[in-house]
């Protein structure tokens, strides 16, 4: 049996729920589709959206922000800096009046340094949280409206039309995009600071 990934977007039982779905019987399928609906999602935006506990390597670039790979940033376990040129590890934790630890930034997955810059390759070791304890419900919508077109297109195999005289079959092209869909998708693509 398959099992619902951890950082799924949607529950079974709320894509059940969504469908008019009441019997168990596809249970297993939908698992899957879920997952795979998350999946591609969670690959066109390049982010992770439940909340989840990260270790980051991260270079210093001579600016004053470090950019996280995950956002919004819930919490800030640590910030550590390597100063050790020669590979080996010896790692000084930043006091937290070295970097700014609120709101803006951290939406945006970014730790910002409060005087100074941040250099080095591969020199901050940053311990984090991010992601969405309760998901946005345009984000969890657009996921439901996936996961229900595969579910769909799966029990039609995509057919379109079909007639009896000579048999003949009309296929439907495969699209996962609607416009609603994807401009939820769009509105929450990883950015990147310059």
């Amino acid at each position: 049996m398959t099992d619902i990934l951890s950082y799924s977007l949607i529950t079974v039982g709320d894509l059940k729920n969504f469908m008019g779905i009441d019997t168990p019987i596809y249970d297993e399928k939908l698992t899957m589709i879920v997952n795979a609906m998350t999946d591609y999602i969670e690959s066109r935006t390049g982010r992770r959206f439940k909340s989840t506990a990260y270790t980051e390597y991260v270079n210093g670039d001579g600016s004053d922000a470090l950019q996280m790979k995950q956002y919004p940033i819930t919490a800030i376990t640590s910030v550590e800096e390597n100063s050790n040129s020669d590979n080996s590890s010896n790692w000084a934790t930043l006091a937290t009046t070295e970097y700014f630890n609120i709101g803006n930034y951290l939406d945006a997955g970014i730790i910002k340094k409060t005087a100074g810059a941040f250099r080095g390759t591969a020199n901050y070791r940053v311990t984090y949280t991010a992601g969405y304890t309760t998901l946005p419900s345009d984000l969890k919508y657009a996921c439901y409206m996936l996961a229900s077109e595969a579910f769909n297109r799966s029990r039609s195999a995509g057919v379109k039309s079909e007639s009896l005289g000579d048999h003949s079959i009309t296929f439907e092209s495969i699209s996962m995009e609607n416009d609603n869909v994807e401009k939820v998708i769009q509105r929450y693509r990883k950015y990147t600071i310059a």
